[in-house]
C-alpha cells in the first residue's frame, strides 16, 4: 500500500510542476494561432491494472471533453510514459519530460 502511495505522490508532484510550465509556455508561444496544443506527460505503471485503467480513463476524459466542447481551441496532447513499477524509472521519465519541455520552450522563443 505504501508503495502505491509513493507512486501517486510522485505523479502528483510531477504534474504540479509540469502543467503550469506547459500552460504558460504554450499560451505565450501560441498567442497568434487559432489552435494551441498543451503537451502533458503522464507517468504510469503500465504493467499494473491501476496504470492501465488510469490511462484509459485519462484518454476517455479528454475525448469526452472535446466532444462536448467542440469550439475549444486548446488541445491536450498526452504522452504516456511507463514507470515499469520502478521509482527510479518514474523519476527518469519525469526528468525526460521536463527536459523535453525545456527544449520545446527554447525553440519557441
Amino acid at each position: 500500500m505504501q508503495h502505491r502511495h509513493h507512486h501517486a505522490m510522485l505523479m502528483l508532484m510531477l504534474m504540479l510542476i509540469l502543467i503550469p510550465m506547459l500552460i504558460i509556455n504554450t499560451a505565450t508561444a501560441n498567442a497568434n494561432e487559432t489552435t494551441s496544443e498543451i503537451a502533458i506527460s503522464v507517468i504510469l505503471d503500465m504493467e499494473s491494472s491501476v496504470g492501465k485503467v488510469s490511462k484509459i480513463c485519462i484518454e476517455m476524459a479528454i475525448r469526452d471533453f472535446y466532444q462536448t466542447h467542440k469550439n475549444c481551441t486548446t488541445r491536450i496532447v498526452t504522452h504516456f510514459c511507463d514507470s515499469k513499477n520502478d521509482r527510479v524509472e518514474a523519476v527518469s521519465a519525469g526528468w525526460s519530460a521536463l527536459f523535453y519541455l525545456v527544449l520545446l520552450s527554447s525553440s519557441i522563443f
